[in-house]
């Protein structure tokens, strides 16, 4: 009675399989789930330079006056940390095609403003100028967005 120990090739060959599988299915899917979770902190980056223009015009008390005008905010003349001066796929923003425009929707008596934003970075993933309440996922593109430029907005 001989008492071998190992794994024969077959079985090699059999684990092997199971394990490409198992990666084929399974890469894809985490694939997928990483460019959501960039896409949504692509949103969030959004919202935040939403809030930190709007704090800034809050502050400087230079918010748009008459009805239907509007202030253009550049991005990258926000005071910001330098991990916050980059998009959420490492590369950074795109100057003239990167900005928030506050506009007073409301009258001069009675003021009320609303927040649009316009974001590109170097690599084309952009979000085109989209008012704040309808920043979605589905809003970030790569590549196809039509942003005019900044100096074009003065």
């Amino acid at each position: 009675m001989t008492n071998e120990k190992g794994v024969t090739l077959a079985q090699m060959v059999l684990l092997l399989v199971v394990v490409l599988i198992v990666l084929l299915v399974m890469v894809p899917q985490i694939l997928r789930y990483v460019g959501d979770s960039k896409t949504g902190s692509f949103i969030s980056s959004a919202q935040f330079y939403i809030d930190e223009v709007r704090k800034h015009l809050t502050i400087t008390q230079t918010f748009p006056v008459d009805q239907d005008d509007s202030v253009p905010f550049r991005i990258l003349d926000l005071d910001l940390e330098k991990k916050r001066q980059k998009s959420v796929y490492g590369n950074s923003w795109v100057s003239e095609k990167s900005y928030v425009i506050s506009k007073n929707i409301g009258t001069m008596e009675d003021p009320v403003y609303s927040y649009s934003i316009a974001l590109q970075d170097e690599e084309g993933y952009c979000l085109e100028l989209i008012d704040e309440t309808s920043l979605k996922r589905g809003s970030v593109k790569q590549n196809k967005c039509q942003i005019i430029d900044f100096s074009e907005l003065q």
